[in-house]
């Protein structure tokens, strides 16, 4: 028996030595299409944009006896290969939200270019494991030379994380953002961030953003913590905003919704697709669209700008 337990503690030493980072336990799989191309849809005003989606589910080895899963969500084009972006969208799910209510976004984000994933964590709490999302994320891009659903996804080499968390998710994406050099913009929607970390300033060219819903009962902190990042209001939206099939119990606690929850989605979502084309493709039009907001949030009283921002962005505010 001390020989068979000292021969077991051994592999548990070699295993975490060679798993410091992330380990795959498999070979990715080829994955499903879950959104087939279609050139009509332009990816514009909140929309799905014209790419095909495949999903695939991904096992990382994170600790000496502990696993977790990732779904992948990667962008496909009309002959089937792998196109997208240089970066890797994180989502890390709310304090007991299984990750499949967050597969619409994951999926929404890939269809425009954006490869995404969809990280597990123990009891569905992100705090619990708060390392998994730059796991997964290490994991995604070391499984890109394996033949599969990845390959090609993401480049071996400079590929970067964007962290979008919901609710407790987000203060673990505040948290990876804070420590990981290659997490480089986290995004938090409805959430209560660390408050020992304000104000939020960028880090290394990188960027906070806060979503929230006005009838989200966390609005006033998450505000208070997000200064002088960019905060983005959703007139009418609460905190189940962001997952699919919202509960009657959660419902009840996250505040009423007022308004066409997929209305208010489309609107959240067309915000935050300019807002990552700012970013991540330096895309003028973007750019510009910021720039309008900021100059309406430094000149509040100017009914011109004002204007303009709502037109172009209904049932949204902004301030910092």
């Amino acid at each position: 028996m001390v020989v068979v337990s000292r021969l077991l503690a051994a592999f548990a030493i070699v295993i975490a030595s060679a798993c410091l980072s992330a380990c795959l336990t498999g070979r990715p799989q080829g994955g499903e299409t879950v959104l087939a191309v279609d050139p009509v849809r332009t990816g514009q005003g909140g929309n799905d944009g014209p790419l095909a989606v495949v999903r695939a589910r991904v096992d990382v080895q994170a600790r000496a006896v502990d696993a977790f899963a990732v779904d992948a969500f990667v962008p496909r084009d009309a002959d089937g290969a792998a196109v997208g972006e240089r970066v890797l969208i994180v989502i890390l799910q709310e304090r007991g939200v299984a990750v499949e209510r967050y597969y619409w976004l994951a999926t929404h984000l890939a269809s425009r270019g954006y490869p995404a994933i969809v990280v597990d964590h123990f009891a569905d709490a992100p705090l619990v494991e708060i390392d998994n999302g730059w796991l997964g994320f290490d994991a995604v891009r070391r499984a890109v030379r394996f033949n599969g659903a990845l390959k090609n996804v993401l480049p071996e080499e400079g590929a970067r994380a964007i962290v979008i968390g919901h609710g407790e998710g987000g203060r673990a994406a505040q948290d990876l953002w804070l420590r990981y050099a290659d997490v480089a913009h986290f995004i938090a929607l409805g959430s209560v961030l660390a408050e020992n970390v304000a104000p939020i300033v960028p880090k290394d060219g990188g960027e906070a953003l806060c979503i929230v819903g006005s009838n989200d009962d966390r609005r006033p902190r998450m505000q208070a913590a997000c200064t002088p990042s960019l905060i983005t209001l959703i007139e009418g939206g609460n905190h189940a905003l962001f997952a699919d099939f919202p509960t009657a119990v959660e419902q009840r606690a996250d505040g009423a919704l007022f308004g066409d929850a997929a209305v208010l989605r489309r609107h959240a979502l067309d915000f935050l697709d300019v807002w990552l084309d700012a970013k991540v493709r330096d895309d003028d039009a973007a750019k510009a669209a910021l720039v309008l907001i900021d100059e309406w949030i430094a000149a509040p009283s100017n009914e011109e700008k004002r204007q303009l921002v709502a037109r172009r962005f209904p049932d949204l505010g902004f301030g910092r």
